[in-house]
């Protein structure tokens, strides 16, 4: 007679076998993006909230590789329509609370020795820099007010990277490269179209439900961020289809969202980069698909001089008014100052996260607008020194094995890199998904160069996508 143990086992071992085909393959991430956009599109942020968390409970129970979680995390902060739901309301913690159990049960169930590397270990060095930041400064009592910092660019980046670097068994059900890229492009097209409609919203009915720059889970900013995450990652994907058509228009779509962000910073990074990408796809994508990629970049080239050449020759005024506003430094110039005397004062270990957040706070929102302002602001240079070293485990983990997909992220993150010298990056949501990207990304160089089919639908799906 099996114990009880061993049919708990066996049902969950049968309920995963029934459903990974599902969870391994293309509509998965597509069909929860749906569902996402539907229930924020209709006001209903706690739903799409909820059907999320439980679903992701679900694989924490029945699966033992963790790989099916990256979707639903990629698309759990696109389901609010207001964050404040969260000092509010009370039923986003008790779905939380299903969460917690299904992973607590997922632990004990699945019980490992957790495997460090060198991210972790800068990790653990950045968060050592936030707690002791400000040590010696007379602005301790404000350390409350750098809690959330801590949280999200802390201990929320090293908790995802523990966790998907020792919970994700590569096999060859999936193909994991081709998962995570296509998992995160859906997001980020998911919140592109967020903010499309959000846009047209707006002129239909006036800034009454979204009022820009502000935006629901996040902030037009944060879109054109996540656009420098998925542009290369769309590249990465349309080099390895057997057509190029769905992500080349792919491409055009991101392209469109980021000037509609009206984010300038992310603009002009994404312009500036783009030959990179442009050259990388060449040198990567399949020979059958040389030519048309070659005819693809020459029209959207030829179309991108024909509008710039309009609008010198008819739209003059209208130009000079975009790189008017494009240039303006949006207020950042007095945050960099107020950065730089604060370095003055405590150089070495800065005034902390909280007095920090509280000078820049008068200026705006807390936030110095740059991922080296702020750091040495909070931390001083023993905080810098913390984030060198973070940035280059971070470059030799999306390196290592040489990669094609190591290579796209290489400059997703240098992307991200580039505009965190202007904006708060590393200390908002958009570092999740960089985190997960660049975690991912590294396992997967244990996988080798070959990949595997999906086994959902297969011929569709290898032809298209």
């Amino acid at each position: 007679m099996l114990s009880l143990t061993a049919r708990v086992n066996g049902a969950l071992k049968k309920l995963q076998d029934r459903t990974e085909t599902f969870f391994y393959g293309n509509f998965y991430p597509v069909i929860f993006s749906l569902i996402t956009f539907l229930f924020w599109a209709l006001d209903m942020q706690l739903v799409g909230f909820g059907i999320l968390i439980l679903v992701g409970s679900f694989v924490l129970i029945v699966f033992d590789d963790m790989t099916p979680i990256i979707p639903l995390l990629f698309l759990v902060p696109m389901t609010l329509r207001n964050s404040a739901i969260f000092n509010d309301t009370l039923p986003p913690y008790l779905t939380l609370i299903v969460a917690a159990v299904a992973l607590i049960f997922n632990v004990i169930k699945s019980p490992k020795t957790i495997k460090f590397d060198l991210i972790t270990a800068a990790l653990i060095c950045v968060i050592i820099t936030f707690l002791i930041g400000g040590i010696f400064s007379p602005h301790l009592s404000d350390y409350v007010y750098g809690l959330p910092f801590l949280a999200i660019s802390g201990i929320a980046m090293i908790a995802i990277h523990i966790f998907f670097t020792n919970k994700i068994k590569l096999n060859d059900k999936v193909d994991l490269k081709h998962y995570l890229c296509f998992s995160l492009l859906t997001a980020i097209n998911l919140a592109c179209c967020q903010l499309v409609y959000a846009k047209v919203h707006v002129e239909l009915f006036g800034p009454t439900v979204f009022i820009f720059p502000g935006f629901c889970w996040a902030n037009t900013n944060h879109i054109g961020n996540l656009i420098l995450l998925a542009v290369p990652i769309c590249c990465y994907l349309l080099t390895r289809a057997k057509s190029i058509w769905f992500y080349a228009f792919n491409f055009i779509f991101l392209y469109f969202c980021v000037f509609l962000s009206k984010s300038d910073g992310a603009t002009a990074t994404l312009i500036a980069l783009t030959p990179i990408v442009i050259l990388e796809s060449h040198l990567k994508v399949s020979r059958k698909n040389h030519l048309p990629l070659k005819i693809f970049w020459l029209v959207v080239c030829s179309l991108a001089v024909l509008f710039l050449a309009y609008m010198f020759l008819f739209q003059k005024q209208a130009l000079i008014e975009y790189w008017e506003t494009s240039s303006d430094d949006s207020g950042r110039i007095p945050l960099y100052e107020s950065a730089i005397e604060l370095i003055k004062q405590f150089p070495v270990f800065g005034v902390g996260l909280g007095h920090g957040t509280l000078v820049a706070g008068e200026v705006h929102k807390g936030y110095f607008h740059s991922t080296f302002f702020h750091v040495a602001a909070c931390t001083g240079f023993v905080g810098v020194a913390s984030y060198v070293f973070l940035y280059f485990a971070r470059i030799k983990g999306i390196l290592k094995g040489r990669s094609d997909l190591g290579l796209f992220t290489f400059i997703a993150f240098l992307m991200f890199s580039v505009y965190g010298m202007i904006e708060n990056s590393e200390f908002n949501v958009v570092v999740i998904y960089l985190t997960v990207l660049i975690t991912v990304t590294a396992l997967t160089a244990k996988q080798g160069k070959e990949d595997f089919p999906l086994p959902l639908h297969k011929k569709f799906f290898n032809h298209y996508f």
